[in-house]
């Protein structure tokens, strides 16, 4: 019985880190996403000194909270945003 209990006790714990974990990578990604976001529309309206300055600081976000993500999530998906992120350095 002891053994269920301790079970018990390590899946609780890994439910509780999963779920701080994805809310923590949540509230870190969102303002790149919305930095991102506004970039995009500001470059469509052809405004590209703010597109620029809001790229550049989802790129200084996101390069902040890589190793975060980066110890949780899978890598294949990291290396595709990082290669998005100096395509975009390019135009």
């Amino acid at each position: 019985m002891r053994r269920f209990w301790i079970g018990l006790g390590l899946l609780g714990a890994l439910l509780a880190v999963g779920i701080w974990g994805g809310n923590r990578i949540r509230r870190s990604h969102m303002p790149c996403a919305a930095d991102l976001d506004n970039a995009s529309a500001y470059a469509m309206a052809e405004d590209w000194i703010r597109a620029d300055a809001l790229a550049e600081r989802a790129r200084n976000t996101w390069d902040q909270n890589l190793r975060l993500s980066a110890a949780i999530h899978d890598h294949q998906p990291l290396e595709e945003i990082d290669a998005l992120f100096q395509e975009l350095d390019i135009y």
